[in-house]
């Protein structure tokens, strides 16, 4: 099966959560999203579009002090990992949650690089404050 690409262009916050929406409807059970990008890039915010498009109502906040939050969905729950406090190499227990009925979305993958991802998405800012996102769909 080959990889799919898709480059999107995002100006503005409000254009990350549209973008993470639209890319959010493409999403189905089982799916593991790996958000790649430094600090302040908006991968937070892309993540209230991936919930917005799952059906969940309950605001989105990053989970950098929790290490994982767990919205339900009208359509999947959404299991959002942010793993920068954790030091490479360190576990949590979430091969539970990467299987039906759950979405996983983690951002700063590279703290689990035994999980296997389905969609690969890399943020980068340029230099006048626009986001770029190459979205990779294994």
């Amino acid at each position: 099966m080959e990889a799919q690409f898709f480059e999107w262009i995002c100006p503005t916050p409000e254009a990350l959560i549209r973008q993470g929406e639209v890319f959010g409807k493409t999403l189905q059970s089982g799916d593991v999203v790996a958000l790649e990008g430094d600090l302040g890039v908006g991968k937070t915010t892309f993540v209230k579009g991936i919930a917005r498009a799952l059906g969940v109502t309950e605001p989105i906040t990053s989970p950098t002090f929790n290490i994982a939050s767990i919205y339900s969905g009208t359509k999947v729950t959404l299991v959002h990992i942010d793993a920068y406090r954790l030091e490479v190499g360190m576990t949590i227990d979430i091969l539970e949650y990467v299987m039906p009925p759950y979405v996983v979305v983690i951002e700063w993958p590279e703290h689990f690089q035994e999980l296997k991802s389905t969609h690969r998405v890399t943020f980068s800012v340029d230099i006048e404050g626009v986001r770029h996102l190459a979205v990779t769909g294994i």
